[in-house]
């Protein structure tokens, strides 16, 4: 799955504020912006991610959440901040 596939999001199932806030999320992800300006915007005090949500863990892998974090990643990956994922290989037999 590419990366674009991974951030795409059925925008229909979400409030219009939230369609409003990851389709900024995508155009700032497309511009390239700074990988910790992202992770604030995204995921920082005042983040729109949280509003009407009382706790945190409401909000762990929802889609939205998710198509943010691996935005967020990728950006790392492509700003040499996170190492990308290894291809899993098999265990060595004995």
């Amino acid at each position: 799955m590419t990366t674009r596939a991974k951030n795409q999001l059925d925008l229909t199932a979400l409030p219009e504020g939230q369609q409003s806030f990851y389709r900024n999320a995508v155009r700032l992800y497309r511009k390239g912006i700074d990988w910790f300006e992202f992770w604030n915007f995204a995921f920082g005090f005042g983040s729109p991610l949280y509003k009407g949500v009382r706790k945190h863990s409401d909000i762990l892998d929802t889609p939205l959440e998710q198509a943010l974090r691996h935005m967020w990643l990728d950006l790392g990956v492509q700003q040499g901040m996170v190492k990308p994922e290894e291809p899993k290989r098999a265990a060595r037999r004995k």
